[in-house]
């Protein structure tokens, strides 16, 4: 999740999904409501509310995320510089698959849901053609673009990196990861933390009792996103066949490797699934 969302275009949501711990995550995060503080000064009340909220799943996803975001920050950065188009068409191919993912999971399938898959997708295209804003250098700012960049992260399709992009603040928030600059750090966590805890509960609401127009929608801004990762742009007459410019550095692109990357993106959301599947399959017999 953390390498997704650090990549413009890609959502650590869309990973949580296919990995079959979404509604676990929204549930978790959810659990933090006021009613723990009663709980919390009672005898014992620490472990009480750290068994409510879910507490090692949220602290080893966590750590996992921070981790990632830390170690791969200059990389993906490095690779959106010289690797884009790649780049793009592996996350291709882990949209691609997603959306077949996704798609299974809509419970239903009618009018409304087909409105709604349209109306995604539209909002996705939308957000990519909007121009990103120059940014500003404040720690309220930074805050803010961090609520606003959260809500996106949980959602499969819109990707809170594109959105950092759009607020001018995603290169300011990754050299600060990369080069620890603690101050905009945990400023930029704070707005992250408080967007969180109310957009999840929005969220695992429309879940929980709308779940079919919740889906759909969520599948169109999935489908929508490949608007945004389209990997390559012009093509170009070679003897050795039909080949492609980067969207980036304009240099041509080999396009057997840019279908063995897509068909790697593909292959990772098959693997994410059986693991996710699994996962549940252990948990259901634990609980059994």
């Amino acid at each position: 999740m953390g390498a997704a969302d650090s990549v413009p275009g890609v959502s650590g949501g869309t990973i949580a999904f296919i990995s079959g711990i979404y509604d676990e995550l929204l549930a978790s995060i959810g659990a933090f409501t006021p009613s723990l503080l009663p709980i919390l000064i009672q005898k014992g009340g620490i472990a009480k509310v750290w068994k409510q909220v879910n507490g090692n799943f949220l602290v080893v996803l966590g750590a996992g995320i921070l981790s990632s975001l830390v170690l791969f920050a200059g990389l993906v950065v490095n690779l959106l510089e010289t690797r884009y188009s790649y780049l793009m068409c592996f996350f291709s191919g882990l949209i691609i698959a997603s959306v077949y993912f996704v798609g299974r999971q809509v419970p239903v399938w009618s009018t409304r849901e087909g409105i709604l898959l349209t109306a995604g997708a539209a909002l996705s295209v939308l957000l990519s053609l909007l121009t990103p804003f120059s940014g500003l250098d404040n720690p309220l700012y930074y805050f803010c673009c961090g609520a606003v960049a959260i809500c996106a992260m949980i959602l499969p399709g819109i990707s809170g990196a594109f959105i950092l992009l759009l607020l001018g603040a995603y290169e300011p928030v990754l050299a600060a990861l990369g080069n620890f600059e603690l101050q905009t750090i945990l400023v930029f966590a704070a707005g992250c933390g408080c967007g969180l805890l109310v957009f999840s509960r929005i969220l695992a609401w429309l879940l929980r009792n709308h779940r079919a127009p919740a889906l759909a929608m969520l599948l169109g801004i999935l489908t929508g996103s490949l608007y945004t990762l389209w990997p390559w742009r012009n093509p170009v007459s070679s003897t050795m066949g039909p080949s492609f410019t980067d969207a980036v550095s304009g240099e041509s692109l080999s396009v057997t490797l840019c279908f063995i990357l897509a068909a790697g993106g593909l292959i990772l959301v098959l693997a994410l699934e059986q693991l996710g599947n699994k996962s549940k399959g252990k948990s259901n017999s634990s609980a059994s």
